[in-house]
């Protein structure tokens, strides 16, 4: 029987931002439309920072639009024009454009659309994300890709969402890399707790990067550190438990990302969540976050 995701955790940092569970939603919408959505889907699945398929057989209903264009039209007028929305709307018009047909719109929905987010999108990140990608094939996307790749960032969350954009890893870390090091690090701006999906993410992204191994270790010991976590028991004296402490990070945080990022499972070689090392990482957890006298997070718990 199909089930619906009801749940988005993990992605605490952009609560009140995008409104992640609509995305996905509307994603779910247009694919349920189209005959052969499976290749653009599993793209989204491989490569997207919050897409998870919700398997939701009527999709339509709960949205309570026939079709897409109708959504893109009449959204704010029966739900209200928090930015947060039209911001999910815009990115899934954006990240579902390779399914899109001409029959899901009638007259000028979707141009109108691309006209309001253009005039919203001066000083919104998300905005000029959602408009890369549905210009990222036409001649004139290069002054908004200028634009985004010459952006100085004060918030990990935003520079995460930025990186997302690009399929090509290595261009975009080399272009970031010292803000990557500054917002992952000392000036990080999102705790471990509430966005783990977020880390794991990241975990995937470095352990993937074949290219990080020529690189110097002193300036790329963090990404090594964060990308050892599914499958390395990352405790205290170890060169990588070192690296993140150094970058910030807590031992609670080591371990608790050490535990979940096991249990996500973020890459393909991730360890046995029944393995002797998997329990001794969640032991190490449990010992740790049970002797401290602070009150934890719901998701700690």
């Amino acid at each position: 029987m199909s089930e619906k995701v009801t749940s988005y955790v993990g992605y605490d940092a952009y609560q009140g931002r995008v409104n992640i569970r609509l995305f996905n939603d509307i994603i779910e919408f247009v694919a349920s439309t189209v005959k052969n959505a499976e290749p653009v889907l599993k793209h989204l699945r491989n490569t997207h920072l919050w897409y998870l398929q919700t398997f939701n057989e009527n999709i339509q209903q709960s949205l309570g639009f026939r079709y897409f264009g109708e959504l893109l039209e009449r959204y704010e007028e029966r739900h209200g024009s928090d930015i947060a929305d039209i911001r999910a709307i815009a990115l899934a018009l954006a990240f579902s454009k390779d399914m899109l047909t001409d029959d899901m719109f009638v007259g000028r929905q979707k141009d109108n659309f691309i006209r309001k987010i253009t005039r919203l999108s001066d000083s919104d990140i998300f905005l000029k994300g959602a408009l890369y990608w549905l210009r990222k094939d036409e001649a004139n996307v290069h002054g908004l890709l200028s634009e985004l790749m010459q952006m100085t960032f004060s918030k990990t969350e935003e520079l995460v969402f930025v990186l997302s954009l690009f399929d090509d890893t290595e261009q975009t870390f080399t272009i970031f890399k010292s803000q990557l090091i500054r917002l992952l690090g000392l000036e990080r701006t999102i705790p471990i707790s509430g966005n783990v999906n977020i880390f794991c993410w990241l975990i995937k992204r470095f352990r993937h990067a074949n290219w990080l191994k020529g690189m110097r270790m002193k300036d790329i010991s963090l990404f090594r550190a964060l990308s050892e976590l599914p499958v390395t028991f990352v405790k205290a004296g170890n060169k990588h438990h070192d690296a993140l402490l150094k970058n910030s990070y807590t031992v609670k945080d080591i371990t608790f990302l050490n535990s979940l990022a096991v249990r996500y499972r973020p890459t393909g070689d991730t360890m046995d969540v029944n393995s002797i090392v998997a329990e001794k990482i969640a032991i190490d957890m449990c010992t740790i976050y049970i002797n401290c006298v602070c009150t934890h997070t719901n998701d700690v718990y």
